[in-house]
Parts: structure tokens; C-alpha cells; sequence
């Protein structure tokens, strides 16, 4: 695996740009290995390493003439374009780095043991409200790189390193691409935490369910004619339909195998390991299984409606074939996969 040494975030004063509340005694170096780590674990990953690297070297220049040069030098590139790149990266890497730094800044290791850090005149936090703090951290961090993935999408010509990057394809291998287009669906209050679980459960129905009941071809379609620039009415229409039954049977799949807390709002949170759940808040396993229910019906509500719809649309559906059946049911999709939808 490679591992780029250059960092996005060079110094505390680059880091206090996008966090303004840091410890008033924080040093740089302190904080300097969750930065490389916090590059290394998702920027990396998440920009792909030509594009990281492009822009950890334009950071590096000392003024804005070098900076001009080294841009003019990518064929696609814009100083403009590069800027905002730039900072919309060390934006979402100074809350990766911060919630990566908080829980390991309480502990002191000695030659005899790891104690808590103690401050005189101050209440250390406890483990669950590190814990709290870490993931609010991490929830802005994930927040912000969607902010990113927006603006690189909106001006894809600019960065050919992203267009033709495994996280590009990535990206755009799924109907539901972000936290908050989920939760237009299905509210999960725009947790990009929770989509991220999410994306496995998503990428078993389309890659099993959905794909053994449309076809491969059918669902290959469909998303070339969306990744157009003016995709047909529709295929877009369709598109509705298999969205909101890909998000109704992604949540039940995983609130059957994670630990679910449904809030105030009634709004569905995925708990990860280390999280501190809220008593007042956490679901019994009636109201996870209510839900689950409810879940499962709107999904396969939403699949009959796009069963209709293929149907009654046949001809504008190069590899869809309409067929007698009204409905399609969780029996049928039991027959082709061995398994119920959504389960």
C-alpha cells in the first residue's frame, strides 16, 4: 500500500483555518501522526493518490506564481479549481485527524501503565463523553467530504485523477451515492456514518436481489442512461421507484444485524462498537422489529410500483421483457436468490 509522506496540513495554523476551537496548548506535532493517518485512511482512499499527491504538492508552493506554474502544468487543471480543491481536502482531513487525536490526547503512557491524562483545574472527560466528542468529530468529517465529492463532481473536466480513479467508480456504482440523498428516502438524518454501513446492504440489493429479478443488462441500462448529462424522463422515474425500495430494504437488512437506536424524531441511527447509546433513545427489540416491518412493506410497495412501471414503459427499456405478473413479491425473489428481500 502506499503511503504519501507529504502532508495536506503542513501546520497548527493551517489546522486552527477549519478547527477554531483547538486546545490553546496544542503543538502541531502532537496532532502530526493523526494527520498522516487521517490522510492516509480516507483521503487517500477517497481522492485517489494522483489527486492527492497533485494537491499536496501545489500546497507546498511558496507563493502564488509557483502555484500558478505547478497548476498550468495539468492540461485540465485551473488555479481556481485547484484552490478549491485544496481547501474543501484539509477541511475534511482537520476533522478526520481531530476525532483520530481526542481519544488518544486523554491518555498518558508511562513504562508501567496508560492512565488518564489529568489537568489541574480541569474535569476530564469521561470514556463515553470521549467517545461522543470523537464521533461528532468524525460525523463533520464525513459530512465534509461529501462537500468535496460535490465539487468534484460538479467540475469533473477539471480532475481527470478523480474521473479515472477506483474511487470514482466506486462512487458512482450505486443508485444512492450519499448520506444525504438517503435520507431523502429514508431518514437517517443525513449520517454519512450510517450510510457508510449502508453501502453494504445496498450493494447486496442491487448486486443480488435486484440484479437476479431485472437483469444485469436492465440494471447496466439504467445506469448509463442516469450518468448522462439529460437522462431520460423515464429512466429517471424509474429511477424514483428503485431508490426508494433500495433504501427501505438496505435499513431493514441492517437493523437486522447491528444495534439500532431509534431517537425522539424517530429517526433510525446505526450504533458502531464504542458508541455510547442514549437510554432514553435506544430501541427494545419491539420497535426494532415494528420498524423493520414497516420498512420491508414500503420496499416492496416501491418494487410492485416499479414492476408497473416497467411494464407499462416496456418498449423504452432496451433489455426489459413485460410480463403477466401484477406484482413481484418476496416469495418470488426467494425463489430466484434462496433468499427474502431485504433479509
Amino acid at each position: 500500500m502506499a503511503i504519501l509522506k507529504k502532508l495536506l496540513i503542513e501546520d497548527k495554523s493551517q489546522l486552527e483555518d477549519h478547527i477554531s476551537n483547538l486546545q490553546s496548548g496544542l503543538e502541531y506535532d502532537s496532532i502530526k501522526s493523526d494527520i498522516q493517518r487521517a490522510q492516509d485512511k480516507w483521503l487517500k482512499n477517497s481522492l485517489s493518490l494522483p489527486l492527492l499527491t497533485k494537491l499536496c504538492e501545489a500546497y507546498d508552493q511558496d507563493d502564488e506564481s509557483s502555484l500558478s506554474s505547478s497548476a498550468s502544468s495539468f492540461s485540465l487543471y485551473s488555479e481556481v479549481y485547484y484552490e478549491d480543491a485544496k481547501y474543501l481536502s484539509q477541511q475534511a482531513l482537520a476533522y478526520f485527524a481531530y476525532s483520530l487525536y481526542i481519544n488518544r490526547a486523554f491518555a498518558a503512557v508511562s513504562n508501567t501503565n496508560i492512565h488518564t491524562k489529568a489537568i489541574e483545574g480541569t474535569q476530564p472527560l469521561t470514556y463515553f463523553e470521549r467517545q461522543e466528542l470523537s464521533q461528532t468529530y468524525l460525523e463533520q468529517a464525513l459530512e465534509l467530504l461529501d462537500n468535496l465529492y460535490a465539487y468534484l463532481e460538479l467540475n469533473i473536466d477539471a480532475f481527470p485523477e478523480w474521473e479515472n480513479s477506483k474511487a470514482y467508480t466506486e462512487y458512482h456504482s450505486l443508485f444512492i451515492k450519499t448520506a444525504s440523498e438517503f435520507s431523502e428516502l429514508v431518514n437517517i438524518n443525513d449520517s454519512r456514518r450510517t450510510f457508510k454501513l449502508l453501502r453494504t446492504e445496498m450493494e447486496y440489493i442491487e448486486g443480488i436481489t435486484l440484479t437476479n429479478y431485472l437483469s444485469a443488462a436492465l440494471i447496466a441500462e439504467i445506469k448509463a442512461e442516469l450518468a448522462k448529462a439529460e437522462p431520460s424522463p423515464k429512466f429517471v422515474t424509474l429511477n424514483g421507484y428503485l431508490k426508494r425500495h433500495i433504501a427501505n430494504a438496505s435499513i431493514v437488512r441492517l437493523m437486522k444485524s447491528h444495534l439500532v437506536k431509534i431517537d425522539a424524531q424517530a429517526i433510525i441511527q446505526i450504533e458502531t462498537a464504542g458508541d455510547h447509546i442514549d437510554k432514553k433513545y435506544q430501541a427494545d427489540r419491539a420497535d426494532v422489529s415494528a420498524k423493520a416491518a414497516f420498512h420491508q412493506s414500503a420496499a416492496d410497495e416501491w418494487l410492485n410500483e416499479a414492476k408497473k412501471y416497467l411494464n407499462a414503459n416496456a418498449s423504452s427499456f432496451t433489455n426489459y421483457t413485460a410480463d403477466d405478473a401484477s406484482t413481484w413479491t418476496r416469495n418470488d425473489l426467494a425463489n430466484q436468490t434462496g433468499k427474502t428481500i431485504g433479509f
